[in-house]
């Protein structure tokens, strides 16, 4: 398994701290893990880890970032492939899917799926936005169950797709 990334560990912070009853199993270098959620089991708390992910290393001290090995999103948050994740909660199902855009755009974005006839009919999104992370947590729901996971499908790939044009408009400006 291939070490995190930051950025891949800033959006675990973001899923984490976002979403009630999620967890994330930390692995060390050292191969200890640490628990972090909201439940009586976890040993750091999901506001805590996300301040350690924020915090810039002090000159000559260890950056604890790098002491990470390995990530794992489990609790409330079921990693469902693709960077989608499965939220159970009391009000149903949902579907969950980062974004490092802005949560302006991505509103745009998806009242473009709806005008360019895809299928969302049904369909609701809430946009969640961690500033200091950087990261937008889309939470889509439907009104269908069987159509829920072709739609954050959809919004998943419309929102990459976003995110792969504007890193290749930011190369062109180098």
């Amino acid at each position: 398994m291939a070490r995190p990334t930051r950025e891949l560990i800033r959006i675990a912070a973001a899923l984490v701290h976002s979403t009630p009853g999620a967890t994330l199993h930390v692995e060390s270098t050292a191969g200890a893990g640490l628990l972090v959620g909201s439940g009586p089991s976890a040993e750091v708390t999901a506001c805590q880890f996300r301040r350690v992910v924020l915090a810039k290393p002090t000159v000559g001290e260890p950056d604890p970032l790098e002491y990470i090995a390995g990530l794992s999103i489990g609790g409330s948050l079921e990693p469902i492939g693709g960077g989608l994740h499965r939220e159970r909660a009391a009000g149903g199902e949902r579907i969950v899917v980062t974004s490092q855009l802005g949560p302006v755009l991505i509103e745009q974005l998806l009242r473009g799926l709806e005008t360019a006839n895809v299928s969302v009919s049904g369909a609701s999104a809430a946009i969640g936005v961690d500033h200091a992370l950087g990261t937008c947590i889309v939470s889509i729901a439907h009104d269908n169950p069987c159509a829920l996971h072709e739609t954050a499908a959809v919004v998943a790939g419309t929102l990459a797709s976003e995110e792969a044009m504007q890193f290749a408009r930011s190369l062109e400006r180098s």
